[in-house]
């Protein structure tokens, strides 16, 4: 299942992380969500595969970048595709999000 590889994934990162929120007080951390699911093909009028959509939301007061290249290097050794990415400021923390699909056979 995806969730669990995304967990594994996420596990080597060595920052704190969390699914939907974070109530820890690290200066750096990621949050993670899943945004939508939807059947991705079909045969024989039964789905096949599975396309996942989440969300990955780094947060940090200082720099991320290399953070920023070891997420996205685990979400493409996992099968993911980037969708978007994009980044806000506020209050002193940065926030950058990458939305990655992964497709999977339907169990």
């Amino acid at each position: 299942m995806i969730d669990n590889e995304i967990i594994q994934a996420l596990s080597t990162l060595g920052v704190d992380f969390a699914y939907e929120e974070y109530t820890g007080n690290a200066e750096t951390y990621l949050v993670y969500s899943e945004y939508d699911g939807r059947p991705q093909a079909y045969a024989d009028n039964k789905e096949i595969l599975e396309a996942f959509y989440y969300q990955f939301d780094i947060f940090s007061k200082s720099d991320y970048s290399a953070l920023l290249k070891s997420l996205k290097q685990s979400l493409f050794l996992l099968g993911g595709t980037r969708q978007n990415e994009f980044s806000h400021f506020e209050a002193g923390v940065h926030q950058r999000s990458i939305r990655f699909k992964f497709i999977r056979e339907t169990e």
